[in-house]
């Protein structure tokens, strides 16, 4: 007999299309969440201060890239350049590695509500609080900005020698450096420093520079406009970023920019992602189907049901059902005579009797099995009531029906044993 579904084909639909629904969802909600809107000074922002043109730059040229958003100064290890940019105004909120790039803040930016992404007031930040990030490195830098006379410096060979740990040979990378290190950035913010190695320099300052602290090597750019949207298509400034970051990354290293300073933390955490979004709603759907699951599979496991044992007055009203029947069509009395044979050819059949027995003999042979399973009275008893209530007059009746009930309980008796009628 077919087991009947759990669910309804209606259930199933709704429950595929809940989860296809979840699935969406969450799709949408990681890439929106990969990708928050901002016009601050992150990848994410396409405003005139954002570094999303960067980042696309970098990733145009095949320089393996990350944006990070959790513990990034491990994930850069020894074999990556970890770009800090622009980070939170807060000393010590941000870790070093073995090379890293310090990109100083410079402007504080409103975001405009009526054009999503675009900035309403720029203005720039107080130099005090650009130098509390830079006094992290040089307790004695300064912050200056708009000089009147700039006079770029000419980029030292003994410094690009010995902080270059790309695959350009140094004199190479010199000379391109060189050619490109009179950047066009409008009201340029240097940094003034006798413990930062200058490498890209004018009269009044440092525009980019290097300082070993702790054995880890940290380049420093004082001026984000080199590398900001707005700014990265001027004059050759895109070029010399390039050329830059492959003096500091090592080797064919990957460039890992945290966003973990702009307030973008994405714990690591499995159990912690799948109950907040964009991951809870596929985790509800899928708990809930779990639970489904175990609710309709409950009843599959343990210790086997004892088989029910139906009524007596259930299987006498379906015999003596077909009684009637049998009778009203005139032939109960031939049913009657014909059943004892079934069953003995049933029995035979189920307990292999031997073949050559006559019915005689098959009837003594299922006898001698039922006393051994002390099942009582005999078959033959049985067999005799059910022929003479067969042959009695007027026909049918309940004598019949009680004998016919009498044999199909024997014979279920000695196929399933007793009490499974």
């Amino acid at each position: 007999m077919a087991m009947e579904p759990v669910f309804s084909p209606r259930t199933v639909a709704v429950l595929i299309i809940c989860g296809v629904l979840a699935f969406a969802g969450a799709a949408y909600f990681a890439i929106a969440n990969d990708q928050p809107g901002t016009s601050g000074t992150n990848v994410y922002s396409t405003s005139a201060v954002g570094h999303r043109a960067f980042l696309e730059l970098l990733q145009r040229r095949g320089i393996p890239t990350i944006v990070s958003r959790n513990n990034s100064a491990e994930k850069a290890g020894r074999k990556a350049l970890l770009v800090l940019a622009e980070p939170g105004l807060q000393p010590g909120s941000y870790a070093l590695c073995e090379r890293t790039l310090l990109i100083l803040p410079k402007w504080a930016a409103d975001a405009d509500p009526a054009h999503p992404g675009w900035v309403r007031d720029l203005a720039f930040q107080p130099l005090e609080t650009v130098e509390r990030v830079i006094r992290q490195l040089d307790r004695n830098a300064l912050v200056i900005r708009e000089p009147v006379d700039i006079g770029w410096n000419e980029t030292s060979a003994a410094a690009v020698r010995r902080y270059n740990a790309g695959r350009t040979a140094d004199e190479t990378l010199t000379d391109r450096i060189r050619g490109r290190a009179v950047p066009e950035i409008e009201g340029l913010q240097l940094i003034r420093s006798t413990a930062i190695e200058p490498i890209v320099s004018a009269w009044a300052g440092i525009l980019v520079g290097a300082i070993t602290v702790g054995g880890k090597t940290l380049f420093v750019i004082s001026d984000p406009d080199l590398l900001s949207n707005a700014g990265i298509g001027r004059g050759d400034n895109a070029a010399l970023v390039l050329d830059l970051v492959e003096l500091m990354r090592p080797g064919d290293g990957t460039v890992i920019v945290d966003e973990v300073v702009h307030g973008f933390f994405r714990s690591p955490s499995l159990w912690r992602t799948l109950f907040s979004l964009p991951f809870l709603a596929a985790t509800a759907i899928a708990l809930a189907a779990l639970g489904v699951l175990v609710w309709a599979a409950s009843s599959r496991f343990g210790a086997a049901l004892p088989a029910p044992q139906p009524g007596a007055a259930a299987e006498s009203d379906l015999i003596e059902n077909a009684i009637d029947l049998l009778q009203q069509a005139g032939h109960e009395q031939e049913v009657a005579r014909a059943y004892p044979g079934i069953v003995i050819r049933e029995l035979a059949q189920q307990f292999h009797a031997p073949r050559n027995l006559t019915p005689v003999q098959q009837i003594g042979w299922i006898d001698r099995l039922g006393a051994a399973r002390r099942i009582e009275p005999s078959f033959e008893t049985l067999y005799r009531d059910a022929e003479t209530a067969a042959s009695a007059f007027p026909p049918g009746g309940p004598r019949l029906l009680q004998a016919i009930q009498r044999l199909h309980d024997w014979k279920q008796e000695m196929i399933h044993g007793s009490g499974r009628h």
